[in-house]
């Protein structure tokens, strides 16, 4: 990612190659540059400790370093580039190549995107420092990369499940038989915001590490598209379990208060109401 931000094109490739030579499969290249898009986007919300999505101390600092010099707008924009790219892999001979052209799109998206001033004096040692990014969003390349995402939506929604909200995705979990996950949605997680395949959530101590990386996996196979979960401050609605035990609590109170409620006790003293189960008929 530094590289690219330098917009050094020799030194892109190069340290690419190394990678692919040294094993690394492109698609599995592609996941991880999306995997470290997205610390950059969320990093000022992760806190870096064994109860969270750890990173070693260096990634941390480094990712947390570079996120500082970087617009959201620009990362939202490589996230999209990284999506198309990863959807054309399979249907190229040689991936490398296919990898190589996008990373050499994105320092060029870059180039054309961000305003370097005293580019020699002020980056040495492939460390990037007083890069202004503002103005990123370049009306040509977003307007190219929207009408992209346009064709490709049209292509796959025949064959794509909808989930337009948290209920939605529970039920998805429940269809699918992914109880791990929804287990997960109904108790650990706090929704703030769902919309336009970006979940927006906080979260107890108790949420499995692995959660994001598993939702991520199973939203894109039952959707075909990639979705940006991130993390808020914000506390979020209540969870889908304390939504439930308030309900029950609610229909409880109120059945107590009845008529019919009263009469029982008449007739059974010590009789306990511990649930409530509403039919349909």
């Amino acid at each position: 990612m530094e590289i690219i931000f330098l917009g050094n094109e020799e030194k892109i490739i190069n340290y690419y190659r190394k990678l692919y030579n040294s094993g690394i499969e492109p698609d599995l290249f592609l996941n991880d540059f999306l995997e470290i898009l997205y610390y950059l986007k969320n990093i000022s919300l992760i806190d870096n400790d064994e109860n969270n999505f750890t990173l070693i101390d260096s990634d941390y600092k480094k990712i947390n370093s570079l996120s500082k010099d970087l617009d959201q707008n620009a990362i939202l924009l490589f996230w999209e580039f990284t999506i198309k790219t990863l959807k054309e892999i399979k249907i190229v001979a040689n991936p490398n190549l296919l990898i190589e052209m996008f990373l050499i799109q994105l320092a060029y998206l870059k180039k054309k995107n961000v305003k370097q001033n005293n580019h020699q004096n002020k980056i040495k040692n492939t460390q990037m420092k007083d890069v202004d990014i503002k103005n990123t969003t370049n009306r040509d390349v977003v307007n190219q990369l929207k009408n992209i995402k346009q064709e490709d939506e049209k292509i796959e929604k025949k064959n794509t499940l909808e989930i337009n909200n948290f209920e939605d995705l529970i039920e998805m979990c429940i269809q699918k038989k992914e109880m791990k996950l929804k287990y997960e949605l109904e108790n650990n997680v706090n929704l703030v915001s769902f919309s336009n395949m970006n979940i927006e959530i906080s979260f107890n101590d108790k949420l499995n590490k692995n959660f994001v990386k598993d939702l991520s996996e199973k939203l894109y196979d039952w959707t075909k598209n990639r979705w940006l979960i991130s993390f808020s401050k914000e506390k979020g609605a209540v969870s889908e379990k304390e939504k439930k035990r308030a309900l029950k609590e609610k229909n409880i109170k109120e059945y107590e208060s009845s008529k019919e409620f009263k009469n029982l006790l008449k007739a059974l003293p010590d009789i306990e109401l511990i649930d409530i189960e509403k039919k349909n008929d």
